[in-house]
């Protein structure tokens, strides 16, 4: 298959691209969307996706949101930390636990 462009990767930002060129070029457009993701054999994957405020005004601008609207869930809280995963927060900062704007040990 001759394709007119390849996109290197189907997370958010690839697809949301395959999707505009197509809605903006229309369907004699060739896209190709190269991903491990998207093989026979590939593993699911379970990790959630946080969708900040622009992304979802690209979403609803694309025509997508409201396919995903129902599974979206606000951001209540947020942690960002420097640990590894399975492993005890070492220096965290949560708006919602810290007295300030400075990192902060985790309180678990």
């Amino acid at each position: 298959m001759i394709a007119d462009v390849v996109i290197a990767g189907g997370g958010f930002a690839g697809l949301a691209l395959a999707l505009a060129l197509r809605q903006g070029l229309g369907a004699s457009f060739r896209i190709v969307i190269a991903d491990p993701t998207f093989a026979a054999n590939a593993r699911p994957d379970p990790r959630a996706s946080a969708i900040a405020a622009a992304a979802r005004r690209m979403f609803e601008t694309l025509g997508v949101w409201d396919a995903v609207a129902g599974n979206a869930q606000p951001i209540l809280d947020m942690i960002v930390t420097d640990s590894k995963l399975r492993t005890r927060c070492g220096r965290c900062f949560s708006p919602s636990r810290a007295k300030s704007s400075r990192m902060s040990r985790s309180p678990t």
